[in-house]
């Protein structure tokens, strides 16, 4: 409402009143012409609907255009005359009513226009421009003889136009309706008198008229012509309705150009139409079979261009036909026969007529002029060939032998025609004869080939189109085509030529030989070569572009392969030969070899790649690869080749590249590989997966149909038995996979050749752990049974080096030299295991439970420097004799002396051995060397009873006593583990030791300690230890040996309490350095030091190791240290080798109360709940931690109404009414504040972050320390 209201008032406004709109609507009736304007008064610019009785004239035109500004609907069906043209009709001056020229003109009001029946004419222009009119009733108006030049054009808005009333219409002249780009359908069905639509030579009438779909002519019998643009450019248009058009004589050029959407136009109702002017139908969607009727008497130049749907023209009917010119049926390229039987008057036919029309296969003509045989087109005489259809799929042709000429473009390409017999008979070969245009024609590509009966080459000026071509020539007749102007050009081949043999003494000579022979490189069909050949002599190879045939069988091709191009674009090449040793074809090796349909991989056993492009767009049709070793065929191998049928690849298959039988069309595939075949992407694109089946080894049907590739084939089914085989050792099995009952198997076993991984020799093949052949290669015809074989190799060189390994009876080979880096190896069972030499290396573990008998025997070490090694060896050895590897290596040797230090104490027991002192078999030495980088097998030993290594028997070590005025030095043995396994700990304990054992740790940088509460712990291959024992012997025995450390286990402490002892395991760590210290509570215990219970602390050699102890009353420093609760106060001390962060926690949790206190801080922490943290610098803490065992204070017991906290740097303590003095240091004890508590909040400036303590005592006098971290 507020909208009208609005626009009412605006007119209000414009001074105009709503009366005027009632009077928008006028009929006026008028007595005389030209009185229009005074009739109407003051509203004739108001007027929007106008219904005019009377006469009009001229003025009454122009009032209409130029003062009625809002006229919309003009209805002139009243009109009783209109104002008069005159024209010449021939010779005759006549005068016609007529709507003037520029009547309406760009009058963008106007929307529909009613016409009187009086009307006779509309003139030029007449309504030119009126984009918005969209109707235009033409009812009434039968007796309209004309509308004139561009009268309609751009009417933009009309959608229909019915003229089917207009009986009396003649003429439609130029460009009437051009451009009216809404326009869809004309009707001029009732049009009987009208002669012509345009005017010769003008453009169209309804050209760009790009809406429009149908146009009926149907009725018009007096229509002789179509004019030149018509229609053109009427993109949409479908369908023109002809019938009953039995006057129309010419469709002149251009009339229907790039009706793109034109299908439905039927010819052979015309049967007046003798001319179809140039381009008339190029362009349109004219389809099927196209009839004429009788009277065609020419056709112009590409008058059906382009229409890619017609199948076939048939002028059968049309014995008046006389031309038919250049381009008439180009590009029709669906086009197959053109029918000129009965065309007796057919004199001109240009063969340009049937350029680009790749499937004509016949054209049918017998008259004066032409005729065909078999669709091929001649002169009448046959004397000149003028066409060989390109769609004609005969694979071979021979001229006939009455042929003297071949006519210009007289064979275009052709895909089927692989090979042309030209007859002696042939003297002239016009230009272009091979060739479409400036294109090489058919025998250019796809290795066709021309075969000239005459050995006199004929004589030629221009190109012909056979450059590049293969040239079939008599034998004999080779160099003087080669010499010939224009047919130098061509790939000359002679015919029945000798074959050419080589024989290589050298690689790279292959061109030398030739040129010793006097045969050119280009010249070769036929060649053999043996002998050794390299890239250089594939290269020449290469060259040999009319090389029919090659026999490589007696090759050694450098490498195995045959490199990459070796013969890509050789299209002459129909048969290979190749070396059954090769391993790889290289990347496009015979890719657009067309020529040759098979190649022969039968013999091909070694053949292990083909590469990418491989026999792309080759002529192969069918291969089986079935005998070969391939693992992997490369993206696009064989695409563009048709292959067909059966596909079967070898057991060694492991992918196939994208799109590699892209062309092919198979009905199976077979897959014989123990493991699922990877395909990349749509490998198989043209077959039917559907109907295609999919053999694949039992039990993968499920894997193949979850593929994501393999799951498009419909038809997946499991075929055969299995044989599965497997390796041991250096080496690899090929050949295991899918078998049918009846097939040869044949598996090879292939040992590494040691240019990435160790050498090894094969061994045998073993079938349920029986040896059944030494031979490589293993062939057996399949049973109906699976089976399991396994092939084992052994190295010249047999490592282990990490993991656990068993040699037993089964597996055992005599031979090798064995190295035993690292992990272990345990050697068992009956048969004596005879290497030839063993080389043991110090950290792995041996076990040996069988018999070893070997050549010789090395101990060797890959040493670090600057390290302490705690090692011991099991037999004796010379200083003298050990042997470094590095020229400027050093090493010092120290033995522990245990009467020293019972003598002397601590600190006196290390002595340097020399060079001429021995080292004692089963005794603890320390060696230490000056170097390590690069000192591979840094320290060597190939001396002393070696064979101690191998002692699978029971050691006995004597110990030595050596009392002491201080128990925790008396009786100290440094011994080793005689064996070069693990050795349980246990065990030890179990045969009679009865005092600590003392072991380094690498990986703590220190020394563990272990008694016989400790389980699970063992002792590394030939490591040194301690002890402190009453006993005299030390046993060893072989079931205490483990060849590797069980699950889970380490060579370290795993702690246990019993019911009567509380074990308390503690940890010190630092970033760098780490160390742990035990505490028992047992009330059997003594405070003294006792042998078999408390461990003495040893000093680690190494200065960056700390060391963390607890003190006896004396200040002892002891690792373990068993005791009764007493007090329940136990010193603790350690020696920190770097300034920094240490904590302290427990091993494991006990579930008892046991605190740590600091005595600097004065902060108690529980380390069942948490662990300890706190900064020191390097040095020896003797008197700062305490643990205590069931004291309940604890950082918990601190009164809660004292709270703190920390906001960039700034300690605020509050709470502190009840508080007398406060203080705060940081971990280096360095004071930040110390005071009287004066008010009830303290802030405090911290300086950096870290970990600070803050003590407070109470007004009452109890005291409390708490830890801060910032």
């Amino acid at each position: 409402m507020k909208k009208l209201f609005f626009f009412f008032t605006f007119l209000v406004g414009l001074g105009i009143s709503s009366s005027v709109y009632a009077q928008s609507v006028e009929e006026v009736k008028l007595t005389s012409a030209n009185t229009l304007a005074s009739k109407l008064g003051a509203d004739v610019g108001k007027v929007r609907t106008l219904k005019v009785n009377g006469p009009l004239g001229a003025e009454d035109f122009k009032t209409m255009k130029e003062q009625m500004a809002m006229l919309q609907v003009l209805d002139m069906s009243g009109v009783t005359e209109l104002p008069k043209t005159a024209y010449w009709n021939e010779s005759v001056r006549e005068e016609l009513q007529s709507i003037p020229r520029e009547a309406f003109q760009n009058k963008l009001t106007l929307q529909k226009v009613v016409f009187p029946s009086v009307l006779q004419r509309i003139d030029d222009y007449a309504f030119n421009g009126c984009s918005n009119l969209t109707e235009v009733d033409f009812s009434q108006a039968a007796q309209l003889k004309q509308i004139r030049n561009y009268a309609f054009e751009e009417c933009s808005g009309l959608k229909e136009l019915d003229l089917s009333a207009c009986a009396a219409l003649e003429e439609i002249l130029w460009n009437t309706f051009g451009s009216c780009s809404n326009l869809q359908s004309v009707n001029m069905s009732g049009c009987e008198k009208l002669t012509s639509i345009g005017q010769l030579g003008y453009d169209g009438v309804f050209d760009n008229c790009t809406s429009l779909k149908t146009v009926d002519l149907s009725g018009c019998s007096a229509l002789k012509e179509i004019c030149g643009y018509a229609f053109s450019f009427c993109r949409n248009l479908t369908a023109v309705n002809v019938e009953g058009c039995t006057g129309l004589e010419t469709i002149e050029n251009r009339a229907f150009q790039s009706c793109n959407q034109l299908s439905d136009f039927d010819f052979s109702q015309l049967t007046a139409l003798k001319e179809i002017g140039e381009s008339a139908f190029s362009g349109c969607a004219l389809a099927g079979d196209i009839a004429f009727a009788s009277g065609i008497n020419q056709i112009g130049a590409n008058a059906f261009f382009g229409n890619e749907n017609i199948t076939s023209f048939d002028f059968s009917k049309s014995m008046d036909l006389t031309v038919i010119s250049y381009g008439v049926f180009s590009s029709c390229e669906n086009l197959k026969k053109v029918d000129f039987t009965n065309c007796s008057s057919l004199s001109t036919l240009n063969i340009g007529a049937f350029y680009n029309c790749p499937v004509l296969e016949e054209v049918v003509i017998d008259n004066g002029f032409y005729t065909s045989i078999d669709g091929v087109l001649f002169v009448v005489d046959k004397a000149s060939l003028l066409l060989y259809p390109a769609g004609k799929n005969n694979s071979s042709y021979e001229i006939p032998a009455t042929v003297k000429t071949l006519g210009e473009s007289s064979f275009p390409s052709n895909e089927s025609l692989m090979e042309l017999t030209i007859p002696e008979s042939v003297q002239t070969i016009k230009g272009k004869a091979f060739s479409n245009n400036d294109y090489n024609g058919s025998f250019s590509r796809n290795g066709a080939k021309v075969i000239m009966q005459s050995a006199t080459p004929i004589g030629l000026s221009q190109s012909i189109g056979l450059k590049d071509a293969f040239v079939h020539v008599p034998k004999g007749s080779a160099e003087a085509y080669r010499k010939a102007d224009v047919w130098s050009e061509s790939k000359i081949v002679e015919i029945d030529a000798d074959l050419v043999t080589v024989v290589l003494e050298e690689a790279g000579t292959l061109k030398t030989k030739l040129e010793a022979l006097n045969i050119p490189v280009y010249g070769v069909p036929e060649l053999k070569i043996s002998g050794p050949m390299n890239t250089e002599d594939f290269n020449v190879i290469r060259k040999m572009s009319v090389l029919r045939k090659i026999d490589l069988s007696q090759v050694m091709s450098d490498g195995n392969r045959l490199p990459d191009y070796t013969f890509s674009g050789h299209g002459n090449l129909e048969e290979v030969i190749l070396p059954e040793t090769i391993e790889t074809i290289d990347y496009q090796a015979f890719s657009g070899c067309s020529s040759l349909k098979s190649i022969d991989f039968s013999s091909l056993s070694h053949l292990r790649s083909i590469a990418h492009y491989a026999f792309e767009n080759a002529g192969i049709t069918s291969v089986d690869f079935s005998k070969t070793s391939l693992t992997s065929i490369g993206e696009r191998a064989f695409n563009g080749c048709l292959i067909t049928g059966d596909l079967s690849f070898p057991a060694t298959l492991n992918n196939i590249g994208s799109r590699a039988f892209s062309s092919a069309v198979l009905s199976s595939i077979k897959l014989k590989s123990p493991d699922k075949v990877y395909l990349n992407g749509n490998v198989f694109e043209s077959t039917d997966k559907t109907t295609c089946k999919v053999y694949v080894p039992k039990g993968m049907k499920e894997s193949y149909q979850k593929d994501e590739n393999w799951s498009a084939f419909k038809n997946i089914e499991e075929f055969g038995f299995l044989v599965t085989a497997s390796s041991k050792g250096n080496g690899w099995v090929e050949g295991a996979g899918a078998y049918e009952t009846g097939e040869i198997v044949t598996l090879k076993a292939i040992a590494y050749s040691g240019d990435v991984y160790e050498a090894s020799s094969f061994d045998g093949w073993y079938e349920n752990n029986k040896k059944i052949s030494t031979e490589p290669e293993l062939t057996f015809e399949m049973k109906d049974t699976d089976r399991s074989l396994e092939a084992r190799f052994y190295s010249e060189i047999m490592t282990f080096n990490g993991g656990d390994y068993v040699m037993s009876d089964q597996n055992k080979i005599d031979g090798p030299a064995v190295l035993l880096r690292s992990g272990s190896l345990t050697v068992e069972g009956n048969e004596v295991w005879k290497p030839k030499s063993f080389a043991y290396y110090q950290g792995a573990s041996l076990l040996v439970d069988s018999e070893i008998e070997t050549e010789a025997i090395s101990f060797n070490w890959d040493a670090w420097s600057n390290y302490w090694h705690f090692v011991s060896f099991p037999y004796d050895l010379k200083m003298s004799e050990i042997k470094l590897t590095s020229s400027d290596a050093r090493f010092v040797v120290r033995e522990y002396d245990g009467k020293s230090r019972a003598d002397k104490g601590v600190g006196e027991s290390w002595r340097q051995l020399s060079d001429e002192e021995i080292l004692k078999a089963n005794t603890g030495y320390i060696i230490q060397f000056n170097s390590g980088d690069g000192m591979a097998d840094a320290f060597t030993t190939k001396t002393g009873d070696m064979k101690a290594l191998f002692n699978r028997a029971s050691v006995t070590i004597p110990l030595n006593t050596y009392a002491s005025d201080n128990a925790m030095n008396a009786n100290w043995n440094f011994v080793g583990n005689p064996y070069p396994a693990y050795y349980s700990v246990e065990r030890l304990f179990a045969d009679g030791l009865d005092a600590t054992v003392t072991v380094w740790s690498p990986d703590l940088n220190n020394y563990e300690y272990y008694t016989q509460e400790d389980k699970d712990v063992y002792l590394a291959p030939l490591t040194a230890f301690f002890v402190q024992t009453k006993t005299s012997n030390l046993v060893f025995n072989p079931e205490g040996r483990v060849a590797a450390l069980p699950g889970e286990t380490q060579a370290a402490s795993a702690l246990r309490s019993a019911d009567n002892r509380r074990v308390v395991n503690l940890l010190l760590a630092g970033e760098k350095a780490s160390d742990r210290t035990r505490v028992v509570f047992n009330e059997e215990a003594s405070m003294e030091y006792e042998i078999g219970l408390d461990a003495a602390k040893f000093s680690s050699p190494n200065a960056d190791a700390a060391s963390f102890y607890s003190l006896d009353k004396e200040g002892n420093r002891l690792a373990i240290n068993e005791r009764p609760v007493a007090d329940g106060v136990v010193r603790l001390g350690c020696v920190l080798p770097a300034k920094g962060s240490y904590t302290i926690s427990l091993k494991e949790k006990i579930g008892e109360g046991i605190q740590l206190v600091d005595k600097r801080t004065g902060a108690v922490c529980d380390l069942n709940q948490e662990a300890y943290t706190f900064e020191a610098e390097a040095g020896t803490l003797s008197d700062r931690f305490e643990l205590r065992s069931d004291v309940v204070t604890s950082v918990e017991a601190i009164d809660a109404s004292v709270r703190w906290n920390v906001r960039e740097g700034l300690l605020i303590v509050s709470g502190l009414r009840d508080v007398e003095t406060l203080s705060v240091c940081d971990a280096a004890g360095r004071i930040h504040f110390a005071g009287k508590a004066t008010d009830d909040e303290v802030r405090i400036a911290l300086p950096q972050s870290g970990i600070y303590y803050m003590t407070w005592t109470t007004k009452a006098g109890e005291r409390q320390t708490r830890s801060i971290k910032w």
